[in-house]
């Protein structure tokens, strides 16, 4: 094989390889987005199911939109608990089960200290959380 073969079949490769990792990353990255409607208001919200999204969450953004928010997807009602390690802003956390409120836990504070972090969790079972601004 000549020299400049292999060089044509080294970059076509190398082209290949990051072509197969920039769209296997685009996949990775898609978001869902729906409404959430609670009594006359309309949530604007970015939809999590994956276990790598629902740990996440909200974290290390700079702000949230007024009107929006993110919706947890959990795969059964428990006790799903949050906190507010790396968030930059305070929330509004909505526990909700078969489209009822069962917890709201209104301008969650922003930790003190990394090391004080508080736990909130419902006092009743949920499938779905609520975060907005």
């Amino acid at each position: 094989m000549s020299r400049k073969i292999k060089i044509s079949f080294i970059l076509f490769t190398l082209f290949f390889v990051c072509l197969s990792f920039y769209f296997s990353s685009i996949k990775k990255t898609q978001i869902k987005y729906g409404r959430v409607i609670i009594k006359d208001k309309t949530i604007y919200v970015e939809i999590v199911k994956k276990k790598k999204d629902l740990i996440k969450g909200l974290s290390k953004r700079d702000k949230l939109e007024e009107n929006h928010g993110m919706l947890f997807i959990f795969p059964k009602a428990d006790y799903w608990s949050f906190w507010m390690k790396e968030m930059k802003f305070p929330l509004d956390i909505i526990w909700i089960n078969n489209n009822r409120i069962v917890y709201l836990k209104k301008n969650v504070p922003l930790p003190f200290k990394e090391k004080n972090i508080t736990i909130y969790k419902p006092k009743r079972p949920a499938k779905y959380v609520l975060e907005v601004n």
